[in-house]
């Protein structure tokens, strides 16, 4: 009985994901794919996409495979993309975004996060108090290291601190590969 219900929920998610595509893909005047996806992308991307119940996180996977398939669009979808976004949280993911948003290419303070993302300037003194993020965000922060999406910055002569955080040019192509 519970491998049928989880057939039923899979099912739907199926269906949203296909929904969604349908959408985004006429949001851009188009009726449909005009680039294939190679088969060892498109596969487990399909297959994480319909796993995945959280629907914000399930529309970056949407947004990832309509990009894919725009042969407007200059990137290709990286096999990487596909790993990575199944090791993301919501939280890992509203934080990135929120980088990507204020990356000014020299860094963003991350003791605001998630509320607020800030860029960093040359000079400039951290912008808060608080001197580190939450412990939430720190282990958010730490994840988004380990899939190599961001770089802690190190002080002068100090240790790493996820006080100040850089995209790396891997988090770049992702944050484009799953934009709108």
């Amino acid at each position: 009985m519970l491998h049928d219900h989880l057939k039923v929920v899979r099912f739907e998610r199926q269906v949203r994901l296909l929904d969604r595509a349908a959408e985004f893909m006429a949001e851009r005047g188009k009726a449909g794919p005009d680039r294939k996806i190679p088969l060892n992308v498109a596969l487990p991307l399909l297959e994480a996409a319909t796993l995945e119940e959280d629907n914000d996180l399930q529309d970056l996977w949407v947004r990832l495979l309509v990009n894919g398939t725009d042969g407007d669009r200059p990137d290709e979808i990286e096999r990487s993309f596909v790993s990575i976004l199944r090791d993301m949280s919501r939280l890992d993911a509203e934080i990135l975004q929120k980088i990507g948003d204020a990356d000014n290419g020299t860094g963003v303070w991350t003791a605001e996060l998630p509320e607020l993302a800030i860029s960093y300037r040359r000079g400039s003194e951290r912008p808060a108090e608080k001197q580190e993020p939450s412990d939430d965000v720190n282990i958010s922060l730490s994840n988004l290291t380990r899939l190599g999406v961001i770089d802690p910055t190190a002080g002068f002569g100090g240790p790493m601190s996820r006080g100040l955080v850089r995209l790396t040019p891997l988090g770049r192509a992702l944050l484009r590969a799953v934009s709108a």
